[in-house]
């Protein structure tokens, strides 16, 4: 309970076990990659973002929704990179997808499917035709 008399809410401890291990993913690909390679902007971008849920403990709906939409959108395009020798951002996506499916009381409403994929188009197609 907090002040107000109101029971705080927050992630469940299943979904929050899985954003933390997509964290942890990013930072030992992040690693890797600065170590052997040139690619330290593609790092940035595809890693940092995986970090995001993390910031909404507080707001399980949030959480749930950002975990799926960053996940949808980061997957198709790793799904790609990895296609090119760089299958290491294929890692921390799904468990996003799975840290958005791990608690069966918040689970995202079926529209926010459609929204997460079609918001993922946008990247594929860019990695697709540039």
């Amino acid at each position: 309970m907090d002040g107000n008399g109101k029971a705080r809410r927050k992630v469940a401890d299943e979904s929050w076990t899985w954003a933390v291990a997509a964290a942890w993913a990013a930072v030992a690909v992040s690693l890797v990659l600065a170590a052997v390679t040139d690619f330290e902007w593609l790092v940035l971008v595809f890693q940092v973002p995986i970090a995001l849920p993390l910031l909404m403990r507080r707001t399980p709906k949030t959480f749930t929704v950002v975990c799926l939409l960053l996940g949808m959108v980061m997957l198709l395009p790793g799904l790609l990179l990895a296609l090119f020798t760089l299958p290491v951002f294929v890692i921390a996506p799904p468990l996003l997808i799975v840290a958005a499916f791990a608690d069966r009381s918040n689970r995202p409403h079926p529209a926010w499917l459609a929204v997460a994929l079609a918001a993922s188009l946008p990247g594929t197609c860019f990695l697709l035709t540039g």
